[in-house]
């Protein structure tokens, strides 16, 4: 499919999660704005990360996303948010440790995006749109050749929109494969005409990426695109937000 926009089911994360089968994923489009969240069950280095913004907004947005982690992987795992212990090694996703989900957090102005599965490869980017004049130099140098022809024949509106199509789905793909910064952008090529499938054309960084997996692009509000990318073929995906 190309373009869509999601219904996110309101679910109370105080009970229960949402029943996670094999090829699910669940997709958690969380508020991060508005006043601070409560930050006692965050560990030692979520506090040390928080305290080096410059920035009380994003110090607080910061915050709210760890917080709302917690607390939604909480109830999958039954544990209490300020229970769980993540794994991160430098230039590398974070990681529950030693439990049986895998998870994806990103966030962009006012929303945080959450991708849940069982033990899988899974990357999840979300961005907020902002028409500023830099945007042409980021494509030429981030995307590849490819991607900047593709892009080239949008016009208007429609090259925004293709900008952060293209943008958010090669985030998912590099936060997939947990290497962050340390992955050229433009060493692969995604699809990015929003009205058509989003898909890995060429992965020449890593040929096992082109085989069997999904990429999946989506509008998860006005003014914001997303994107989930995984290991997982033909991907169930469940939309939520919190109740």
């Amino acid at each position: 499919m190309g373009e869509f926009r999601p219904e996110f089911t309101p679910f109370g994360i105080k009970g229960r999660a949402p029943a996670l089968a094999p090829r699910d994923i669940h997709c958690w489009l969380v508020p991060i704005s508005g006043p601070v969240s409560e930050d006692t069950v965050l560990d030692a280095d979520e506090r040390s990360r928080a305290a080096r913004f410059h920035f009380e907004k994003d110090r607080n947005r910061f915050v709210a996303g760890r917080v709302w982690c917690r607390e939604i992987l909480g109830r999958y795992l039954g544990q209490a948010a300020g229970t769980l212990t993540f794994e991160r090694q430098s230039g590398c996703k974070p990681t529950l440790t030693g439990e049986p989900i895998s998870y994806n957090f990103s966030r962009s102005g006012d929303w945080g995006l959450i991708a849940i599965s069982q033990p899988a490869i899974i990357g999840a980017d979300i961005e907020k749109m902002r028409a500023t004049d830099d945007l042409p130099y980021v494509a030429r140098g981030h995307f590849s050749s490819a991607e900047q022809a593709s892009l080239a024949r949008l016009k208007g509106d429609h090259w925004f929109d293709g900008f952060f199509a293209c943008w958010t789905r090669k985030e998912a793909v590099v936060k997939a494969i947990g290497e962050g910064i340390l992955m050229p952008l433009d060493c692969f090529d995604v699809s990015l005409d929003p009205a058509s499938p989003a898909t890995i054309i060429d992965a020449r960084a890593d040929a096992a990426v082109a085989q069997g997996w999904s990429l999946i692009g989506f509008r998860p509000d006005d003014g914001y695109w997303g994107a989930i990318a995984t290991n997982i073929p033909e991907p169930k995906l469940s939309f939520y937000t919190p109740a």
